[in-house]
Order: structure tokens, then sequence, then C-alpha cells
């Protein structure tokens, strides 16, 4: 059972025990109310946790009967004659509809229900009419500088002439629905009402064309250009073709039945531009919504779906996912993954992606899901990243020490040393700070503390950063090549120091694996893999389906 569920059990438990608590739940409950007819059947094994919140708050708060009768005093109506209604909305769009009705809205007259309500803390609040009168508000940004004011809890009545109803905005981590009051026979009233709002959401959506993450918070990626990195051509062309190129002709690639869609995947080692190139895309692309996510973004199934909804709504758009390799393995690695499914279901699903390019950089492209990668139709393109070559060190170099003194002469042989082990262009930026860092140690300065680098601060600070990358595995196959291999047999003192199972340390003698600590850690992690999936298939047993939580209520209260 999940810490949610035991939460749920826990907190029902507590408030339904007594049974007076229980016949007054039961009679407090209003079935019409959006919090019960949404998770009416949902059991504790199934509830999210937004799911959750809402059945605790229903239970906890229930509707209460003096705002059934301010609603219908406000409407002139009978209890009987009075309809709510609610309308769903994705949660991204929260924020625009509060800006449109506040800033936007010019139709209707937003009206006090002359009463008050209370919150969790038994304080009165007034029910809110506008941004500058409302005493509870928030900021909400509407761009990357700009801020505005905005109701926290907006429950008002909205008139157009004659007609009137009640709106009331109910928000969630991943719920937005706005619930209608209203006389019964003036459905059409509300119909026209939401039209007219998504017509003002559509030409005042501020997301639209803007550089933006999952949660909807606008990205300062920097005004970076091409001249800010360093790429082969051949790197920057095929990126150039399959996402620049890609926009400009969208219409034409339609008119001659190519799907408007594009996949690319940007593959190489740490440090070798992936992520600065993804800033440049971000930053040349004018008018195209850019949207960022890292791993921390997808956490589920309901995630993925969540930003393809907002790629698709905001579109043309990019979606760049930042090291996808840690969430898209090969399901032969880690068995069952929603995240990995949803993300082939959006890229191949029934529902055409147009106007979206999905762009996955991986530091281990090895590791991705084969039917992710090789299915014609999910990606277009593969992009190799690699190390820069000794002409482009040198510009590096240059680029980055823009402030100490130096001897051009000294770079030629660094840069190939540098070239020859395969250094990245992180690698080579750290080569120069590490070099100014050494000369200051050494007190090579000018009259003015300016640094004055010598060719043993490069060598010094090569020769740091060689033996760095050898000690983190980077080189370490290269590294092991170098050295002749004898068979020499396992020293058990040793194998008992690195503290892993007696199982593992079978295995090893067994297989006859050379005593490296890589190969060990990897060894290690993939019989943990397969015990894992063993333990997986045994537990996947039928579950019995569980009570909805409402009747275990109804149960209690009958027993």
């Amino acid at each position: 059972m999940s810490d949610n569920n035991r939460f749920m059990n826990e907190m029902v438990s507590r408030i339904i025990e007594p049974e007076n608590e229980t016949e007054k739940v039961l009679k407090e409950i209003n079935e019409e109310d959006f919090r019960f007819a949404n998770n009416k059947n949902i059991t504790l094994n199934k509830a999210t946790l937004g799911q959750t919140g809402q059945i605790l708050d229903l239970i906890l708060h229930p509707p209460r009967e003096e705002h059934k009768n301010a609603h219908c005093q406000y409407l002139e109506c009978d209890p009987d004659d009075l309809i709510r209604d609610t309308k769903q909305f994705p949660a991204y769009k929260a924020n625009l509809f509060k800006y449109v009705l506040f800033y936007k809205d010019k139709k209707y007259k937003k009206e006090d229900l002359n009463t008050t309500m209370k919150n969790s803390d038994g304080k009165s609040f007034d029910y809110c009419v506008s941004a500058s009168e409302s005493k509870d508000f928030q900021i909400i940004n509407i761009s990357q500088d700009k801020t505005v004011r905005i109701p926290t809890r907006i429950h008002v009545g909205m008139k157009k002439g004659s007609t009137k109803f009640i709106m009331k905005l109910v928000e969630d981590f991943n719920y937005f629905a706005i619930q209608f009051y209203y006389v019964k026979g003036k459905e059409k009233v509300i119909d026209d009402f939401i039209d007219y709002l998504n017509d003002l959401v559509d030409k005042n959506n501020f997301y639209k064309g803007q550089k933006i993450s999952p949660g909807m918070d606008f990205l300062k990626l920097g005004n970076i250009t091409w001249n800010d990195i360093f790429l082969d051509s051949e790197t920057k062309e095929k990126i150039s073709n399959n996402i620049l190129d890609f926009f400009e002709k969208e219409e034409i690639y339609k008119k001659n039945g190519i799907s408007s869609k594009c996949g690319l995947i940007w593959e190489g080692p740490p440090g070798t531009g992936k992520t600065l190139a993804g800033r440049v895309v971000a930053s040349v692309l004018e008018g195209i919504t850019f949207i960022w996510i890292t791993p921390d973004d997808v956490r589920s199934a309901s995630d993925v779906k969540s930003i393809y909804k907002i790629a698709k709504d905001l579109g043309p758009s990019v979606v760049f996912f930042e090291d996808a390799d840690l969430y898209c393995v090969d399901r032969g690695r880690g068995g069952r993954n929603p995240v990995l499914g949803e993300i082939m279901n959006q890229l191949d699903g029934l529902v055409p992606l147009e106007g979206v390019v999905t762009i996955f950089t991986t530091n281990d492209p090895d590791v991705l899901e084969q039917a992710l990668i090789d299915r014609p139709g999910r990606f277009d393109e593969r992009v190799e990243f690699l190390p820069p070559k000794a002409l482009v060190i040198v510009k590096m170099m240059k680029k980055f020490l823009t402030i100490p003194s130096y001897d051009e002469d000294d770079f030629d042989d660094i840069a190939e040393k540098s070239e020859k082990i395969k250094l990245t262009g992180a690698h080579i930026k750290r080569l120069c700070d590490l070099s100014t860092i050494f000369a200051i140690k050494d007190d090579s300065l000018d009259e003015n503390d300016i640094a004055q680098l010598k060719k043993e601060h490069f060598e010094k600070a090569f020769e740091n950063i060689k033996d760095m990358k050898i000690k983190a595995g980077e080189s370490k196959a290269d590294y092991l090549k170098n050295k002749k291999k004898s068979n020499i047999s396992y020293d058990e003192s040793k194998i008992t120091d690195i503290k892993y199972s007696s199982t593992f340390k079978e295995q090893l003698k067994k297989e006859d694996i050379e005593l490296d600590s890589i190969k060990l850690m990897k060894k290690h992690e993939e019989m943990f893999q397969e015990k894992r999936f063993e333990e997986q298939e045994n537990i996947n047993e039928p579950i019995v389906e569980e009570e909805s939580l409402f009747r275990r209520i109804a149960k209690k209260k009958t027993s």
C-alpha cells in the first residue's frame, strides 16, 4: 500500500469512526457536488493525490446550507430551481482564465453575493468582486517581466443585462474547474459564456510562443546565438533542417501529405553542447512555444499527457526532454515504465502531434528503449554531438580566456592532446579556468594583477582534468586496453571489502570477471534488476476490487 493510501485510510478512520460523525458526513454530502461526482467510484488503491485531496476536502468541508441560500437570494429563485454545474478545463489554463476574467472581460459585470464565507481558520473573507477590491490576492506572471494581481478566491455573481448566474473557480494541483449556479432552463447562458471565455483565452494566451516549463513558469534561457556555441557545420545543418526549416515549411509539408510533426535525438557525452544547443534553438525560434522538460517534470504518465496537451494547445511548439535516458530506459533493463509507455503513445498514438517537434537529449543512447528510437515515425533523425577537434579547441580557449594574457603558441599542443583523450567543451572551459588559477597561485601576474598564463600552467591543468576524467570512468575502457591483461585469481578479501552479497561474489568467480570497480558495479546492478524483475513477476497476482470510499462509509452507517 502506498503512503497516499495509508494516509487516506488513517484520515477516513479518524473522520468516520464515531457513529454520529458518520451520520453527519452522509447527511451533508451533496451528491451533485463535483468532488463527489468526480470521485464516487474511486478506491483507495487507485486514488491519485489530487483525488485523495478532493475526497478528504468533501468529507471535511461539505457544502454549507448558507451558501445555497445566498445563491438563491442572488438569483431570485427557489432552491428547487437552482442548478449547479461544473465544467472542467486543463489545469495549465487556470491563470489564463483568471487573467481574462479580471483584465479582459468587458461584457459581464461582477457582483458581490452579499454574504461572507469562512476559511479553514474560521476567519471570514468577502466574496471576490474584482482584483482591486479583493482582500486576499495572488500575483501571477503573464510574461518574464510582467505580473498582475488576481483574487485568490473567485466566487462571484455575473450579470449581463437582465441575465444572472454565479461562477466559482475551483483549483487543485492537477485540476481546474468552474462551478456554475443558475436558474433551471438557462443552460444556453452558461454555454455562451464558456464560448466567450474560451475566445478571450485564445486571443490573450500569454503562454503561446514563450519559453516555459511544464509548471507554466517563464524560463530565462538567455539571448544566445549559434556564435556562442562550438558545433561542427554538419551538426548545425541537421538541427537547422529538422527544426528551423520544419516550422518555416510546415504548411508546404501538410499540402504534400507529410505529417507536420518531427522528432530528434541529440546524443553525445556530457559537456558536448546538447543543453546549450537547446538554449540556442529556444532563443532563435520566434513565435514558437518552447517547453523545457527535466527528469523531475516527468514522474508519471499523466505528466507526459499534460505536457503534450500543452504543446498541442500552444503549437507550433518544441518539447525539449533533457536527459531522456533517465526515464526512457529500455524495458529489458528496468521492467514496466508508465512514463516511457505514454511517451511512445504520444509520439505515435491515435491523435497526431501536428506542429510539434520533440527533442530528446541523452548521454547514453544505448540504454534508450529500442522501440522508441528504432520505429519509423517517432524520431526522424539522430544528431551526434562529438568532442571538439583540435582547431575548434583552440577557438574555445581564445573565447574562454578573455582576461588573462597568454601565448597562442601554447595552445596547439594542449589542443591536440585534448582531442586525443576526447575532452568536451565543458572540459576545455574547466581547463582554461584551472590554468588561470594555477597562474594566480604562482604569482604569475602583471602590475594590474592580471594573470600571465604560461605553458606549464596549461600542462598542469590538462593533467589535472585528465586524471579526473580517468577516475570518473569516462575513459576507463581506453585506459584498461593499454594495460597488459593478467590472469589474476580473485582475492576473497578484496571482494569482501566491496561488501557485495555472497551470491554476487559466487557469480563473479563463476564468470571469471576482471576485478575492476566499474564492471563490478555494472554487474551488481544487472543482478539486482533481474532479481527485482523476478520479485515483480511473483507479486503480479489479481487484486480483489476494493469498494469505493463512499460505499464503505454507507455500509458503516447501516451496520
